[in-house]
């Protein structure tokens, strides 16, 4: 998802295409992570190729969910 050279995002075609490997193909989803980092990193990648997607993210994420 980043370019290792600058730090920056992939270009909006190779996020598209590593996107639509995952099958996601709407709007309605949740990104979650051990502990938010990563889920917030892939909802702005996500929000970069998709106008209509407002992220989501599980602030909690599992290692919270682990805690139940």
């Amino acid at each position: 998802m980043v370019n290792l050279k600058d730090n920056t995002f992939l270009n909006n075609e190779k996020l598209k295409r590593i996107f639509d490997l995952t099958g996601i193909k709407h709007n309605q989803i949740v990104m979650s992570c051990g502990s938010s980092v990563t889920a917030s990193s892939l909802a702005l990648a996500y929000s970069l190729i998709n106008d209509d997607y407002i992220a989501k993210i599980y602030i909690g994420s599992w290692a919270e969910y682990g805690k139940i």
